[in-house]
């Protein structure tokens, strides 16, 4: 233990200087000259934290071998036989100490390095997508073209808010476009794009629950809801349920009232009002939300503007059926206005192994996540899928440029990622953006959504990957080892990363105790003076450290190639195996040591 209290001090200081030098250098040394000024500190302080944890095994063994042979000193006059009580308080001592260590180390490098990691690559990303909107708006406001210079105007912005540069930018193309016009360049979209999501049909509703609000809705007058919450009863109930007559018999009744309605309208004694309700309410039994959606729309837009303050509440109720079927196969232009600032991810590559012996290839070029009345959704731009045979021949492939990712519960497939393909305008029918097939022929439905056969959870793995191996945290490694393959990326190296990353703490242990051998054997002697010029040899430590360690990791790592390769199933207990054996081989080496 007294050795340990004379060590630990050397230990620390090799860690408080090295966490001063990291950051000193991360201060001073060169950075991309792409980054932009507000993460320039970001940048350097998170730079200096990768270095450091970089350095701590090698500084811990530093640490160990200055400190110790200045510790073991006090065993230079005396004999000090092998298989000694003292070296055995030492060693376990130390080895406690050890996995103190090793326990921050792994914190360090796979609970905090990997999202530092992750923020710098994104400063640099933001940083060039920042002077890349400047320069488009630059030459999109040359060439007079003002709504799109406004646009990525504006994308610099949210990138940089305080930025003077964007900001005169901005004003100088609002400022020509009204100049020109007379009116402003872009008009924000509308808010609320999005407001609360009801899934159409019967989300948590049950027969009985459906029949008793087209009850409710008949006692109301509200004859369309009537209709269309008996006709979902209708479908939801068993060919053998009595309550499917039940909905049947409601839902005519209400029908009776929807067709004498022309003459007793009690809001507008508009026919033609009536015609209108009644086309858009048979595109809701047909579920063509898209057409349904635009007849009520437009009918509020008529309510709005009209000055008689009449008030229909079929409309409205009519509308949010129209949207919360629409949501479900179709999402909204002006989503995915000004997102790209904030993706976690681009260029993503990533293949799909179904069971019939067909592939699918997926490619999108950002992805940003988004959470919205407590559900996860994500904005995927320029997305390309291609589909393959069992003989590897494509059978289409198509480009989309924003699709909407949504989980889908698929039955025994469990949660699946879900696209919808098709974007609209939120008021003006025509204004479509649609897949474009670059080869081979799509179906229609195909056009709207795609539901991909993977589980909706190894997205997050598949991006994760595309990052690269390294980056990856071991329990992502794990999760998706054995999933590797299926997605087109290499098992093997998955599987190599994995051994790594287990046998990488054996390492610092055992080249912990080789540093307790190598400080006994050149321990100082007792009561020997300080001399100044000792303070030139101390950074000889860490470096020599660094470079062993750096060494036994590069030879670690051609070892694991083998043996992932020869025994891939047994690969993780052999080297665990063959590095617990040569910890107590250090060990027993360590308690062989004898002094004069």
């Amino acid at each position: 233990m007294n050795e340990l209290k004379r060590a630990l001090p050397v230990i620390a200081a090799h860690f408080i200087l090295a966490a001063a030098g990291c950051l000193v250098w991360a201060l001073l040394v060169d950075i991309p000259e792409s980054l932009i000024s507000p993460f320039i500190l970001g940048y350097r302080l998170r730079y200096a934290f990768l270095k450091f944890t970089d350095l701590v095994p090698a500084l811990f063994i530093s640490g160990i071998m200055l400190g110790y042979s200045m510790a073991f000193g006090k065993f230079q006059n005396h004999a000090t036989g092998r298989w000694s009580h003292e070296l055995f308080e030492t060693l376990k001592f130390s080895f406690v100490l050890s996995l103190s260590a090793v326990s921050v180390f792994i914190i360090l490098s796979e609970g905090i390095a990997p999202f530092m990691d992750s923020r710098i690559q994104q400063y640099g990303t933001l940083s060039e997508d920042y002077s890349g909107n400047i320069s488009v708006a630059t030459d999109f406001r040359s060439q007079g073209r003002y709504l799109e210079a406004e646009l990525h105007a504006q994308a610099a912005l949210q990138i940089w808010p305080e930025s003077a540069d964007a900001a005169k930018l901005l004003n100088d193309i609002r400022y020509d476009a009204a100049d020109k016009s007379g009116v402003s360049a872009y008009a924000i979209p509308p808010a609320g794009s999005s407001g609360t999501v009801r899934a159409p049909g019967a989300s948590g509703l049950t027969v009985l629950d459906a029949i008793s609000q087209a009850r409710e809705y008949t006692d109301a007058e509200d004859f369309f809801s009537a209709h269309y919450y008996a006709m979902l009863a209708y479908k939801l109930a068993r060919e053998t349920d009595p309550n499917k007559q039940v909905a049947l018999r409601v839902a005519a009744e209400a029908w009776n009232h929807i067709s004498s309605m022309p003459d007793s309208a009690a809001v507008r004694s508009d026919s033609r009002l009536f015609s209108i309700k009644r086309n858009g309410y048979d595109a809701i039994q047909r579920e063509d939300w898209l057409r349904a959606y635009y007849i009520f729309s437009s009918l509020q837009d008529e309510e709005n503007s009209s000055d008689d303050g009449l008030y229909d509440p079929d409309v409205e109720r009519l509308f949010d059926i129209a949207r919360d079927g629409l949501v479900g196969s179709y999402f909204f232009l002006d989503e995915t206005v000004g997102i790209e600032p904030f993706e976690a991810a681009r260029d993503v590559f990533f293949i799909v192994r179904h069971n019939d012996g067909t592939s699918s290839v997926v490619f999108f070029r950002g992805i940003a996540y988004k959470k919205e009345s407590g559900r996860d959704m994500a904005y995927l731009r320029g997305f390309e899928y291609a589909r393959f045979d069992v003989y590897g021949e494509c059978r289409y492939r198509i480009l989309v440029p924003y699709v909407k990712m949504l989980p889908y519960r698929s039955g025994d497939s469990g949660t699946v990622p879900q696209f919808l393909l098709h974007s609209v305008d939120r008021s003006q029918p025509g204004l479509d953006s649609v897949p474009q097939v670059l080869s081979g022929s799509v179906d229609e439905p195909m056009q709207n959504t795609l539901v991909l056969d993977m589980p909706y959870s190894d997205m997050h793995l598949v991006i994760s990957a595309n990052r690269g191996i390294p980056s990856m945290t071991l329990a992502d490694l794990l999760r998706f080892g054995k999933k590797a393959d299926t997605y087109g990326f290499s098992g093997t190296l998955i599987q190599s990363e994995i051994v790594y990353r287990l046998a990488e703490p054996f390492l610092v242990l055992i080249l912990s105790v080789y540093a307790l051998i190598i400080a006994w054997k050149f321990r100082f002697l007792p009561n020997m003076l300080f001399k100044a010029w000792w303070v030139l040899f101390v950074p000889v430590f860490p470096a020599v450290s660094w470079f062993a360690f750096d060494a036994a990791r590069y030879f670690l790592r051609l070892f694991i190639i083998p043996v992932v390769t020869w025994f891939p199933s047994f690969s993780v207990p052999i080297m665990l195996a063959i590095a617990t054996l040569i910890f107590i081989g250090a060990s027993m080496t360590f308690f062989g040591q004898r002094g004069d």
